[in-house]
């Protein structure tokens, strides 16, 4: 049970530093800085589907569109008619036959590489039946161009196999890479056409996806971030007391606190006069009861004493002059009665100055003070209270702003979720479209592709079976009339890839020449420029070109100063710009206007300016203190005359007759030597007196003449406090009054300039929104990147999907059927070397040289074998058999 608690207490606190860590970031969003905002990014939104670029297919596909494009590039080198374009649709020109015969010249460039290629390839159709018809009848029905099964044996007819065969091979290559190029294109094609319902479902979803970003763009920059800024608007409105009475407070500080400070420590000095006065009363009182008792009894003992010498005649050595001592300084207090001048303390002024300031001590003059201080402290609160229903005032301007800026963008964004509703039937229209056409009819597409190419590789492979079989079971040792079945099949072999060619290169190149004149001046004269924006930027782009100014300037905004172009918005888009900047939409309408809150709020500027405060409560120096202050000046405490007591005090307290100040001591040592002269009880008589004056000395004495010290150290102390009691005092309430007047003329001067401040700091936040919203608008909101994926995409699946792929054809084609040519010149050619003669013709020895030799197909003839051991020779001719006609030779 303990274990689950804990466990859910964990998890509580996970919960709880999770919310937090979501919440400061939340709050990281945007950051106020002391009035200073830094907002935080727009949403990502939602992602897109289509890519940024364009998948040409994997080798050899991209190989292959270069050497289409660099083809019809040298096939046709001039550029597209601009000027003509511009023409039509500068509506200078008119469509019909006058276009066409008026500007042949222009066209000479564009298409004459085309005609003559079309041409070349008509006229090969037409030939190439004829030559194939006139070789098939001179070699089959004349027995011609190696028609005749009669083969010479040649020394150097193993060397022209080889190079024939080598040949043979490189062209069946070339043929072959253009076949299985072609399956490529095909595949490529099909991919696309299966893809393509996805694709530009992709397309249609990522443009809602679009308006959807860009509506949360919208609502986020113009609600959130707007009302994050309206409520520091809100914030900085409550705490006007801080942002506006604190920095009215420490500017009036410096001329109202040395006030205070100074009335606080004359509550210091008051209390320090008392407190001295009490103690020099006290220590006063302590020492005018020793003086009196050291009086006293110094007379009575001095009595005695003489009284004791005069019966004992022993006081040889304290003689009368050193008794005649007496107490000099008078430390009683001063008898202000007219009953004598006795003493020398001012009794009766220090009793009153202790009196009257007791009473000033009990005001309590420092909370008198420190209430001045706290108005002075609460200035922030006054100005809160006071302005409260001015504060309200504006944040209920505010609200009325808020709702009605909500109200516009509520109805902007239902406009455009409108225009989102109204793409989906089309895209659902697009998909059914498309997905009917990639699986039901692109199949029929690569069915003719597989048919041809196809054909075409079984055409290769008899050829290569051919020169496979030719070669393997070839002997070079045997006659032309003995190759074995599998030499012979393969010239077979090749004699029927031969024919093959023969049959079907008028048909293929048919296709080739007609497929060739309807895709390549699409390609040429519409892809190419249109993919690398030279159609636009030498048409609708180009300044002057259609309309004085800028064509797209003129048809959308009426205005053909605006610099609109179609490669500037592909440009724009691509590096994903906001769409307001991509399209020039300032001329439409004006962001900054859009986003301007600050002209929608007017009144905020007086409203701000009525924020006064109240502070006739302020007081620095109120009535009572300032009755206490004057009290205190008035106090009788700097009026005491401590010159008779200080020139007491300064006295020696014991002299003799003489002014020795040390006379008590010699009397007490004269005393101790007269008593240890005498003996019995004069001795014992003059030791008790020594015993009381030393008492006296060190109890009374030595007491006296410390205290006298101290206290006249004390009111040296105090006299220079009081000496400077009513300057000081009017000094204070000079300074209360300064600072009490700078208070009540300067505090409203203050209020507006730290109003002004306020004010600008909070209007400020929708100065700063303005900055933000408009940079956003005009840069970030509505990245328009899906736009150009869209043209991208589009582009390129119609002219690299569609139109390339359908160049594809004529173009593996055209190869194919080029290379074929020579691969049926070396396969005809090698075919006489594999096959079985039904003749041949040698070399035969007839002593001093060699004769030609026949035979029929029938009569074997020996080898010929030549060795440098021996030489056999065919036996000699049978008259019967007639020579060989030279014609026969092969």
């Amino acid at each position: 049970m303990e274990f689950h608690l804990r466990t859910s207490e964990s998890g509580l606190w996970l919960l709880v530093l999770v919310a937090g860590v979501l919440v400061m970031n939340v709050n990281a969003a945007n950051v106020n800085n002391d009035g200073n905002v830094t907002y935080g990014p727009l949403p990502a939104g939602e992602g897109y589907s289509t890519p940024a670029t364009f998948d040409e297919g994997s080798f050899p596909l991209p190989t292959t569109w270069d050497f289409i494009g660099n083809f019809l590039q040298t096939v046709s080198p001039g550029s597209p008619p601009y000027d003509i374009i511009n023409g039509l649709l500068g509506n200078t020109l008119a469509i019909g036959v006058g276009l066409i015969t008026n500007n042949v010249l222009q066209y000479q460039r564009n298409l004459m590489g085309f005609a003559i290629c079309f041409v070349i390839g008509l006229l090969f159709c037409l030939i190439f039946p004829i030559v194939a018809l006139c070789f098939c009848c001179c070699r089959c029905c004349c027995r011609k161009c190696g028609g005749k099964m009669h083969q010479e044996q040649e020394d150097n007819s193993t060397c022209r196999v080889l190079v024939y065969s080598l040949f043979l091979v490189a062209s069946l290559i070339f043929v072959f890479a253009g076949a299985v190029t072609a399956l490529c294109i095909s595949s490529y094609t099909g991919s696309q056409a299966e893809s393509l319902p996805t694709t530009v479902d992709n397309n249609l979803q990522d443009l809602i996806v679009f308006v959807n970003n860009t509506l949360n763009e919208i609502d986020y920059l113009m609600t959130d971030q707007l009302g994050w800024t309206l409520d520091q608007v809100r914030d900085d409105l409550d705490d006007i007391g801080t942002l506006v009475g604190v920095p009215v407070r420490e500017a009036l500080r410096t001329n109202v606190q040395p006030a205070i400070d100074s009335v606080i420590a004359l509550e210091n000095n008051i209390n320090f006069t008392l407190e001295t006065l009490v103690v020099i009363d006290n220590r006063q009182a302590g020492m005018e009861s020793n003086w009196e008792y050291l009086q006293t009894n110094l007379t009575d003992v001095l009595a005695d004493i003489a009284t004791a010498c005069t019966s004992c005649g022993c006081c040889n050595n304290a003689t009368a002059s050193l008794r005649a001592v007496s107490v000099v300084a008078d430390y009683r207090d001063l008898n202000y009665t007219g009953m004598g001048t006795t003493g020398s303390f001012p009794q009766i002024v220090v009793n009153a100055s202790i009196v009257e300031l007791s009473d000033i001590v009990s005001r309590d003059l420092s909370s008198q003070a420190r209430e001045g201080a706290q108005t002075f402290e609460d200035i922030p609160e006054t100005l809160t209270n006071t302005t409260r229903s001015d504060v309200e005032d504006i944040k209920n301007t505010i609200d009325t702003l808020e709702t009605s800026l909500n109200d516009l963008i509520n109805a902007t964004t239902s406009q455009l979720d409108v225009l989102t509703n109204q793409v989906d039937p089309f895209r659902d229209t697009a998909s059914n479209f498309l997905t009917t056409y990639s699986e039901d009819y692109d199949k029929y597409r690569a069915y003719v592709m597989y048919f041809f190419y196809g054909f075409i590789l079984f055409i290769v492979a008899l050829f290569g079976m051919g020169v496979l079989l030719g070669i393997c079971a070839c002997e070079r040792s045997a006659l032309p009339t003995e190759r074995g079945s599998c030499s012979n099949c393969g010239g077979l072999f090749l004699m029927a890839g031969s024919g093959f060619v023969l049959i079907f290169g008028m048909p293929f190149m048919l296709i080739t020449a007609l497929t060739f004149v309807v895709g390549g001046p699409i390609d040429r004269l519409f892809c190419d420029p249109i993919v690398s924006g030279e159609l636009f930027a030498q048409t609708i782009d180009l300044e002057d070109a259609i309309v004085p100014g800028y064509y797209l300037g003129k048809q959308l905004f009426k205005d053909s100063s605006v610099p609109l172009t179609i490669n500037g918005i592909l440009s724009d888009c691509e590096n994903d710009r906001g769409v307001y900047s991509a399209f020039h939409l300032e001329n439409l309408f004006n962001a900054s206007e859009f986003t301007d809150i600050s002209s929608q709020i007017p009144s905020v500027d007086e409203q701000f300016a009525n924020l006064t405060g109240d502070f006739s409560n302020v007081d620095i120096l109120t009535s009572d203190t300032r009755q206490t202050l004057i009290d205190f000046r008035d106090s009788p405490a700097d009026t005491i005359n401590w010159t008779l007591f200080l020139n007491e005090l300064d006295k020696d307290l014991i002299v003799d007759n003489v002014g020795n100040a040390d006379s008590l001591t010699t009397l007490i040592d004269a005393l101790q030597t007269d008593a240890d002269a005498a003996s019995g009880s004069d001795a014992t008589t003059l030791e008790g007196y020594i015993a009381i004056l030393q008492a006296l000395e060190d109890d009374y004495v030595t007491s006296l003449l410390a205290d006298a010290v101290q206290i006249a150290d004390e009111i040296d102390l105090l006299t220079n406090y009081t000496d400077t009691i009513d300057t000081h005092v009017n000094n204070t309430i000079a300074d209360a009054e300064v600072a009490q007047d700078f208070i009540d003329n300067s505090v409203d001067g203050e209020v507006s300039s730290s109003v002004s401040s306020y004010s600008d700091r909070v209007l400020g936040y929708p100065e700063q929104f303005v900055t933000h919203a408009t940079y956003s608008l005009e840069n970030s909101v509505g990245g328009c990147q899906p736009v150009y994926n869209l043209w991208n995409q589009g582009i390129n699946t119609i002219c690299v999907g569609i139109m390339r792929s359908f160049n594809g054809l004529w173009f593996t084609l055209g190869w194919c059927l080029f290379f074929f040519m020579p691969a049926l010149i070396f396969g005809v050619k090698l075919a006489k070397y594999f096959r079985t003669m039904d003749t041949t013709g040698g070399y035969a020895d007839q002593g001093d040289g060699f004769e030609m030799q026949g035979e029929k197909s029938k009569v074997k003839t020996p080898k010929m074998v030549r060795s440098p051991e021996r030489e056999e020779f065919p036996p000699s001719r049978d008259s019967s058999v007639p020579p060989v006609d030279d014609d026969t030779k092969n």
